[in-house]
């Protein structure tokens, strides 16, 4: 049997625009995976359980472009994105 323990690892996202103004309904998505997240009304979506070491993440929005992200973890953990 093949046990694999999940890092307790989370992370915070703020997404906002150039000007500031949070951005509610951006999605976010584990880059090579389905699992996803869209932002609440102050911008923010949570995701935890992420695996130590670097995971990649994909910021969209409609009318913006897909902006792209490699965070290291357990060293990260809120992060502000602008798109």
């Amino acid at each position: 049997m093949f046990n694999r323990a999940l890092a307790q690892n989370s992370l915070t996202f703020k997404v906002k625009e150039e000007s500031g103004d949070a951005l509610a309904g951006a999605g976010i998505v584990i880059k090579g995976t389905t699992t996803g997240k869209i932002t609440d009304s102050n911008g923010i979506a949570y995701f935890d359980n992420l695996p130590e070491g670097k995971t990649g993440f994909e910021v969209t929005f409609v009318g913006y472009k897909k902006k792209e992200i490699t965070l290291s973890f357990p060293e990260s953990n809120n992060k502000t994105i602008e798109i």
